[in-house]
């Protein structure tokens, strides 16, 4: 483990608690993110992984193991899920073209090889599995605001990416991208709504990303 990646652990280890409210006191944001995270992902099949789920919140919609670095996000995510792995999105202990489905939900922004995270995917899903990739767009209007938030714990460790960005990465490992959707389409300082997912804009701050892997 390099020390980026254990500072980073020991942040999410320290923060874990305060990481899982964030969904109770953002409820009409995260409802957005659900739903777009299931709007792209229809049809996929198990078995499944979320890659840094974290505390499970967006594990338990598709019943995935939820692989974490962090023991006390971990902990947490055993009152919505059953199957927690402690352990790294770049190292993943699955056997090759094991999995239908990989899920990637902003965890990529806080790895320290997106690159070896991708081909790792890549090498464990089964021909014609999907991965499902989300992040918050660095040069959006939430990428703009979280980027400057230097008195956050968390996203201050945070390299964020924008959308051409992350395309780059999943295609350069060899997937295909066949979706691209996002939402939270009005800024972080406004008055939150709720808002069905809709093809990716500029302004959206969160948007997530379907690939395939067809060869």
């Amino acid at each position: 483990m390099t020390l980026m990646a254990k500072t980073v652990v020991e942040i999410f280890d320290r923060y874990a608690s305060r990481y899982d409210s964030w969904y109770e006191r953002n409820k009409i944001i995260a409802e957005n993110e659900v739903k777009l995270v299931k709007t792209i992902s229809t049809g996929v099949k198990t078995p499944c992984i979320d890659i840094g789920g974290g505390t499970g919140y967006f594990t338990r919609i598709f019943g995935c193991i939820n692989l974490d670095p962090s023991y006390e996000m971990l902990l947490i995510s055993k009152k919505r899920i059953s199957d927690a792995i402690q352990g790294y999105g770049e190292y993943l202990p699955l056997r090759t073209e094991s999995l239908w489905f990989a899920l990637i939900v902003v965890t990529i922004c806080f790895v320290e090889s997106p690159v070896s995270l991708l081909s790792e995917v890549y090498r464990v899903l089964k021909k014609g599995g999907i991965l499902t990739l989300c992040i918050i767009p660095k040069d959006s209007p939430w990428g703009e605001y979280y980027s400057k938030k230097k008195d956050s714990p968390l996203y201050r460790v945070a390299r964020f990416l924008t959308k051409r960005e992350a395309i780059n990465l999943i295609e350069d490992v060899g997937l295909n991208t066949e979706n691209i959707m996002g939402t939270l389409s009005f800024p972080p300082w406004s008055e939150p709504y709720l808002e069905d997912p809709q093809p990716a804009r500029d302004e959206h701050g969160f948007i997530c990303i379907k690939a395939a892997k067809n060869i």
